[in-house]
C-alpha cells in the first residue's frame, strides 16, 4: 500500500545539531520558467567543505558490586546510562550491561566523557545506583554498589470464590509521590518521564497457598498491580513499603479478542496491542503518569492480524494501543469485557505519514553512529495519547539513511545528533 510522504529526502549534513522543521504542507507553486526554457540556467551545487572531525576523547569506569556486609556480589548485571538533556531532567539513554566478577568487579572502558548512571536491581535487594561524571584527564574514583536488603509488600490473593489463587502476578511500581502531592510537585514528578518509562517494576508470584511477598522495596510508596489468568487484573495505588496483608480478590475473566488490519481489510501481522485500564480522569498529570507504566499485558498479532487477552474482565474498562511498522498508531477505548464474556474488537490502521532521510558528515559520507529524533510540536490537536508523551527515535542505517513511516499528519521537529560533532 502506499504510504502518505510529508518528506522524500532531508539531506543532513551535520556539523552542529541539525533541526529541521517538515511539515505536512500542499506542494510549492512552480517556479517561473525562464524564456529560454532554462537552458542558460546552471544547476545548483553542493559545496561539502571537509572538516576534521574533533578527537573523540574516550575515558573507562570501573567499580565493585558488594552486599552490605561488604562481600563481593558475583554474576550480577551492572545497567550503564548515559545522561542526555540537561543535569535538571535526569535523562538517560541505555549504553549496555555488563555481569561482575568473582570479585564482584565491573568496567566499563572507551566511554565518551559525560555523565553516566550505573545501577543494580537484584532479586531481593534494594536498587542500588551512581551517578558520577567521566571527565578527560581526570581519573575517577573506582563506582561502588552497595546491595543492601529491602523492604517487603506481602498479603494473598483470592480468586472470585475467595479460594486463594496461586501463579498469579504482582508487581509493585514505585509511585513517586503521595497521594496528597501539591500540584507542584505532582508536575515536578513528571520530570522523571524518562526513568518512569524504562521502569519494569519488582515482581513476585503467589505461591499454592495464594500468599505473595514483593522484596527488595527501597521506596516510600508503591502502585501494587496484580494479573491471572482467566481472571480480571486489579490494582491498588499508594501502598506504602513494608505492609503486610495487601489482599485481593480477582474478579471472574472474560476475554478480549481482536484483529488488526489495513483500511483494505488486509491482516497485519507483528502489530504490537498493549491493554491498559481506561482511565477517564480528568487529571492530565495522573493520565501522563499512567500512561508510561508499563501495560497490563502486551501481545503481537498472529500472521491473521488477530490477538487475544485473557486478564481481562469484571465488566473492567479497558484501552488498547496499537502499533505496526508502517501504520500510524492508533489507541481504542473504553472496551467493557464482562466476566464470562467474550468481546471482539476489529481494529483498522491508516498507513503511516513518512519523513526519511540521509545523515552525513561535513564530507558528505554517511554518518554512522547518529541518533535521529523525531518531536511531535505542541501545536497538535486531539485529546492525549500515549504516543504524545515520548518522541520518536531511530538510527540510521550504514548508508546514513533514516525512516519514520509510523507518523500521523502534522508539523513536526527532526534532530539530529553525534557524539563526535557539537
Amino acid at each position: 500500500m502506499p504510504k502518505p510522504v510529508v518528506a522524500l529526502v532531508a539531506v543532513v549534513a551535520i556539523t552542529a545539531t541539525a533541526i529541521l522543521f517538515l511539515r505536512s504542507t500542499p506542494d510549492p507553486a512552480p517556479l517561473p520558467v525562464p524564456s529560454d526554457g532554462g537552458t542558460s540556467r546552471e544547476e545548483p551545487k553542493v559545496d561539502f567543505t571537509p572538516v576534521t572531525p574533533r578527537e573523540v576523547v574516550k575515558v573507562s569506569a570501573a567499580g565493585r558490586v558488594i552486599t552490605e556486609a561488604g562481600d563481593p556480589s558475583a554474576d550480577v548485571t551492572v545497567r550503564c546510562e548515559r545522561g542526555i538533556g540537561d543535569l535538571a531532567n535526569r535523562q538517560f539513554e541505555a549504553v549496555g550491561t555488563t555481569i561482575t566478577s568473582a570479585a564482584g568487579d565491573f568496567a566499563y572502558p572507551d566511554l565518551p566523557v559525560g555523565r553516566y548512571r550505573f545501577t543494580v536491581n537484584e532479586t531481593g535487594y534494594a536498587a542500588a545506583e551512581a551517578i558520577v561524571v567521566l571527565a578527560e584527564g581526570v581519573t575517577s574514583e573506582p563506582i561502588e554498589l552497595v546491595l543492601t536488603p529491602g523492604s517487603v509488600i506481602e498479603g494473598t490473593i483470592y480468586d472470585q470464590l475467595g479460594s486463594p489463587l496461586a501463579g498469579a502476578e504482582i508487581v509493585a511500581f514505585d509511585e513517586r509521590g503521595r497521594e496528597d502531592d501539591s500540584v507542584q510537585d505532582r508536575v515536578l514528578r513528571l520530570l522523571q518521564f524518562e526513568d518512569m518509562k524504562t521502569e519494569v517494576g519488582i515482581s513476585a508470584v503467589s505461591r499454592t497457598d495464594g500468599t505473595y511477598t514483593v522484596r527488595g522495596l527501597d521506596k516510600d510508596r508503591y502502585r501494587v498491580r496484580v494479573r491471572g489468568t482467566g481472571h480480571a487484573s486489579e490494582e491498588r495505588r499508594y501502598v506504602p513499603s513494608g505492609s503486610r496483608e495487601i489482599d485481593f480478590n480477582l474478579q471472574g475473566g472474560g476475554r478480549l479478542i481482536g484483529q488488526v488490519t489495513a483500511v483494505d481489510d488486509s491482516p497485519i501481522a507483528g502489530a504490537t496491542i498493549s491493554l491498559r485500564q481506561f482511565n477517564d480522569t480528568p487529571d492530565v498529570i495522573e493520565r501522563v503518569q499512567e500512561r508510561t507504566l508499563p501495560p497490563i499485558a502486551q501481545t503481537l498479532s498472529n500472521p491473521e492480524g488477530e490477538f487475544l487477552f485473557d486478564t481481562v474482565g469484571g465488566g473492567k474498562k479497558y484501552a488498547l494501543w496499537i502499533e505496526a511498522k508502517g501504520f500510524q498508531p492508533r489507541e481504542v477505548e473504553p472496551i467493557v469485557v464482562n466476566e464470562g464474556a467474550d468481546t471482539q474488537e476489529r481494529i483498522q490502521l491508516a498507513a503511516g505519514y513518512v519523513i526519511q532521510g540521509i545523515a552525513l558528515d561535513p564530507g558528505g559520507t554517511a554518518l554512522a553512529g547518529a541518533r535521529c529524533t523525531l518531536q511531535r510540536n505542541a501545536n497538535r490537536t486531539g485529546s492525549l495519547t500515549s504516543n504524545d508523551l515520548e518522541d520518536l527515535k531511530v538510527t540510521p542505517d550504514s548508508s546514513g539513511e533514516f525512516v519514520f513511516d509510523t507518523l500521523e499528519k502534522g508539523p513536526y521537529t527532526l534532530l539530529v545528533t553525534h557524539d563526535e560533532y557539537a
